[in-house]
């Protein structure tokens, strides 16, 4: 049994109420085409059988099979699917250029979109239930992104929501996405900005302790099924010697100054030996990088030659905890029930609404 689709497999019907996505790629500019695909410039348009090649930037024109296209080429297969770099995409692409560099940009109905973030940024092999909350909270969080005075509404990294076209297109991640097809999160009818994260440790945290503009009714609550996470809880040594190297100075001591309602840390004071710094729990993390300070929820030991900070979870901890719908589901909560527990004040709607 193969684990996952194959790239002829077409994609899920297209609704009257559909919306696109255009969502910048980060692979090497290298296109093929299998079948006729139309090209068009800035001047004029072709159709060619099987594109293929490297696409490249001259003093600002886009060139690809030995022709300059102008600023912008488009190109559209008429099986509706390309291959950029080692990896295959729906829809179609656009080529921007900016600031002297090229930009692909795969424009493609939210849907399609959503069968290639779903299985990247959730395990496949999670419960269906579990796929189908995170299908709201990407389709949410997509929509909540659309800005079409940019050149592109969202990216592939997980600075946004990670997306990998069609390497992660499963049976059962298609089935959560048709399953909940046109569902969004929304408060008072406008769509919110639907965060999630791996595992928030046993206590989700309000948003306005990360990101002051957020609304009050992201709140926190406290997560009983995140336990059997494997990063529930996590560890990371690091000596006093190498933090100094990396915060700039011969480094004495730590202390925790303020924690947010979910015990995350807020602020905290280095003690260098020639004088005192004070900087935020989520400053830190970013500086000793995120896989080794894996959330801003620990706690400091110190040692003579070392410095221990012991944490659970991962990630910021806003919304929904990835690994807590797990929980839920194999508890036999439905995706509607988990939605609730992570977003109490919000409301499931359709989009077309």
């Amino acid at each position: 049994m193969k684990k996952f689709l194959l790239p002829f497999f077409l994609f899920s019907s297209f609704s009257l109420f559909s919306f696109e996505v255009r969502v910048k790629l980060e692979e090497p500019l290298y296109i093929e085409v299998k079948g006729n695909a139309v090209l068009k410039g800035e001047k004029f348009s072709q159709e060619i059988l099987s594109p293929w090649g490297w696409i490249k930037v001259r003093e600002g024109k886009i060139f690809f099979r030995w022709k300059s296209w102008g600023k912008e080429l488009e190109i559209i297969p008429k099986n509706r699917m390309f291959k950029l770099g080692k990896r295959w995409y729906p829809g179609k692409l656009k080529i921007l250029v900016k600031d002297g560099e090229a930009i692909p940009v795969n424009i493609l109905d939210i849907e399609n979109y959503l069968e290639g973030v779903v299985g990247a940024e959730m395990p496949y092999y999670f419960p269906l239930e579990a796929l189908k909350t995170q299908a709201v909270v990407s389709r949410t969080y997509a929509l909540y992104s659309l800005n079409p005075q940019a050149p592109y509404d969202l990216t592939q990294e997980v600075s946004d929501q990670c997306y990998l076209g069609l390497s992660r297109r499963t049976h059962k991640v298609i089935e959560a996405v048709r399953e909940t097809k046109g569902e969004i999160l929304t408060k008072n009818g406008k769509i919110i900005p639907a965060h999630f994260c791996a595992c928030c440790g046993g206590y989700t945290e309000w948003a306005k302790e990360v990101w002051k503009d957020s609304p009050p009714y992201l709140c926190g609550v406290p997560d009983p099924y995140c336990r059997n996470a494997p990063v529930f809880q996590w560890s990371y040594r690091i000596s006093w010697r190498k933090l100094g190297q990396i915060l700039g100075g011969r480094i004495e001591g730590l202390e925790i100054l303020e924690k947010s309602r979910s015990g995350r840390v807020k602020k905290l004071k280095i003690f260098f030996r020639n004088g005192e710094k004070i900087i935020s729990g989520v400053e830190l993390r970013r500086i000793l990088g995120y896989s080794h300070l894996k959330s801003t929820l620990f706690r400091i030991v110190e040692g003579r030659f070392f410095v221990r900070f012991i944490g659970q979870g991962w990630g910021h901890g806003v919304g929904m905890c990835q690994w807590g719908a797990k929980g839920m589901a194999e508890k036999g909560y439905n995706y509607r029930e988990i939605l609730k527990f992570y977003f109490p004040f919000a409301e499931i709607s359709k989009y077309e609404n």
